[in-house]
């Protein structure tokens, strides 16, 4: 193999950089890999602005929708590091809403952060 001297010639004098250099790698692999999940997820028609579910998460709603974390936090009243993992029906409930006024809300603050985005 052409490299491989190069390989045992690096792994004999330079053991720590080597090392480094495939961590990095890795990681690279491992991120690229999740920006690409992400981003097929997201930029997929059939995820974007879908209707209201219950099982639904304030994070799915709000990529899905594309409103910012800060305004989807006070829209769903969800505080920021509590942990809690709260879904649309538990939300809706809560607040005393059906569904259906709930994404009316949704669409709502959409439609204010795609204007706040033009601007």
């Amino acid at each position: 193999m052409p490299g491989q001297g190069l390989l045992r010639h690096l792994w004999q004098t330079q053991k720590l950089a080597l090392a480094v250099l495939a961590l990095s790698l890795l990681a690279l692999g491992w991120f690229g890999i999740g920006f690409l999940t992400h981003a097929k997820r997201f930029n997929h028609p059939a995820h974007v602005q879908q209707p209201l579910e219950p099982w639904m998460t304030p994070r799915f709603v709000g990529r899905s929708y594309q409103i910012p974390p800060k305004i989807a936090r006070e829209l769903f009243q969800v505080e920021p590091g509590s942990g809690e993992r709260p879904t649309m029906a538990t939300i809706a409930e809560k607040r005393g809403l059906t569904l259906t006024a709930l994404e009316a809300l949704v669409k709502q603050a959409a439609e204010e952060a795609r204007k706040a985005r033009e601007r």
